[in-house]
């Protein structure tokens, strides 16, 4: 009976152990977007998995832009997205793992450029920084970004700096 339960625990622990990593491992949450031009917190931006472990990612904040208030439109962005509020719109999609801390797959729409890039997400630092990389054709052209993981307080704080949240404490 003890071999039984001993056995039972150790599978348990397995299990917790590989759930844990598995989330570990997920870009899943909040994450502070830094300008790759001016090396400044340009938004917040949510980014979440579906039901079938696809991600997707949303806008949830902006900020003020060397001094100036951010686009709240895409105006001359593509369709489905003209002149719709940049704030709550999902800009990244389709991403899926291909390995643990590496998506690719997907999407990504910078509402400044108005352009759609193809892209892949790379975890770093602990899975503290996201490494965002934006191209068309191959990975060779484009630019990468570097955004910071935020924990839900610290994006409900950072929020309150913003020019512009949908973010709530309620």
């Amino acid at each position: 009976m003890r071999r039984i339960l001993c056995a039972l625990s150790l599978i348990a622990t397995l299990f917790i152990v590989n759930a844990y990593a598995k989330n570990n491992n997920s870009p899943a949450g909040y994450w502070q977007q830094v300008s790759d031009t001016t090396n400044k917190p340009q938004s917040i931006i949510y980014l979440w998995l579906d039901k079938d472990n696809v991600l997707y990612g949303k806008v949830v904040s902006g900020f003020l832009v060397n001094g100036n208030p951010p686009k709240t439109v895409c105006t001359d962005c593509p369709t489905p997205f003209t002149d719709k509020p940049i704030l709550n719109m999902q800009i990244l999609w389709g991403f899926t793992a291909q390995e643990p801390g590496y998506w690719n797959g997907g999407h990504i729409l910078d509402p400044n450029s108005a352009a759609i890039y193809r892209c892949n997400l790379t975890l770093q630092n602990n899975n503290n920084d996201l490494k965002v990389r934006g191209y068309i054709g191959i990975s060779l052209f484009g630019r990468t970004q570097i955004w910071h993981r935020l924990t839900t307080e610290q994006a409900l704080t950072l929020s309150k700096t913003a020019y512009q949240t949908s973010l709530t404490t309620s």
